[in-house]
């Protein structure tokens, strides 16, 4: 049996010993992925506002609104204090005091209206990990010990062999370790979070 099958044979799958059933490669936040876990269970420990008269908070600049457009997922690190989230044009993070936010960080990637991170996941590394139309990419703090640090792309992987108007529409966390991602051809294929692996495109 080879890697990809396998791969996807433990993305559908856990040991039932594992009693709380958290993916050991998600970092141990409230929110590591798109829809919480693995299990896309959706279901939060955080409550929603308890008033019609809660305080909404603007994060930016109106002048700078173009940084922050359309942040589908928005996930937590492993102390659940910073979100990371990816936008039409960047990738930003966000300080979370209280009730407060503090946008801490901002990196201009490109202009992406296909595709920029509706499914996405921080790592047990704290590396944030999302995809563009054709390939992932793994972003973390320049400094690893400042959180505010400068934000930096530490890795990528580019899918080859796609048409040429096919592109990547999701992308997940297994539970040995690698990503599964589909394209909008209904394509599917396995990548190492180290990216030192890669399966064929099926």
């Amino acid at each position: 049996m080879n890697t990809f099958v396998k791969s996807l044979l433990v993305a559908a799958s856990v040991s039932a010993q594992d009693s709380d059933f958290t993916n050991p490669y998600l970092a141990g936040s409230e929110w590591p992925i798109a829809h919480m876990n693995s299990w896309n269970t959706d279901s939060s420990p955080k409550s929603g506002p308890k008033s019609d008269k809660a305080d909404a908070q603007r994060l930016f600049n109106l002048l700078e609104f173009w940084k922050y457009l359309d942040p589908i997922t928005i996930l937590m690190t492993s102390d659940n204090k910073y979100f990371w989230a990816s936008s039409l044009t960047g990738i930003f993070k966000v300080r979370v005091d209280g009730d407060k936010m503090t946008q801490v960080g901002y990196m201009w990637r490109d202009i992406n209206m296909q595709f920029h991170g509706a499914y996405a996941f921080i790592s047990n590394e704290d590396v944030y990990y999302t995809a563009g139309n054709d390939y992932i990419s793994g972003y973390a703090n320049k400094d690893k010990s400042n959180p505010e640090s400068e934000i930096v792309e530490v890795k990528r992987h580019n899918i080859e062999g796609l048409k040429a108007n096919e592109h990547l529409v999701g992308l997940s966390a297994t539970w040995d370790g690698n990503m599964v991602y589909i394209t909008n051809y209904g394509k599917v294929g396995v990548v190492s979070m180290d990216f030192k692996f890669s399966s064929n495109v099926v």
